[in-house]
Order: structure tokens, then sequence, then C-alpha cells
């Protein structure tokens, strides 16, 4: 079983897979220190996204970082 952590807004969400939620969020607040995310996320739960998989799920588009 896999495990993905999807942080961010529509559009520029980043993915974070088997880490735990708390690890994504740590990276996430690294990577992105400008952001806004603390604040936002307080106020949009949506912000962060976690689901589990065997070996697919659906994805509107994907790219290298």
């Amino acid at each position: 079983m896999n495990k993905l952590v999807v942080i961010g807004w529509l559009g520029i969400k980043t993915c974070y897979l088997n880490l735990s939620r708390e690890d994504a969020i740590k990276r996430y607040k690294q990577d992105n220190p400008d952001s806004l995310f603390e604040e936002e996320a307080l106020k949009r739960p949506d912000l962060i996204q976690e689901f589990e998989f065997e070996d697919e799920f659906g994805a509107y588009d994907a790219w290298k970082s």
C-alpha cells in the first residue's frame, strides 16, 4: 500500500509519496518558505489531501520537479 500526501493550491500542488502527513508538511514549508501555507491551511483544510492506493490513481496532470 502506498500513501500520497498532496499539499497546495489548485494548479501548484506538491505530492509526497510514502511520507507521513507531518513530514510532508515539514518538507513543504522548507521548500516554500515564503508561502502563506500556515495561515491558509487553518482556514482551508482542502490544501492538504491524503490517500492510499495500491499501484494506480487518477491524476489531472503530473510533471517532474
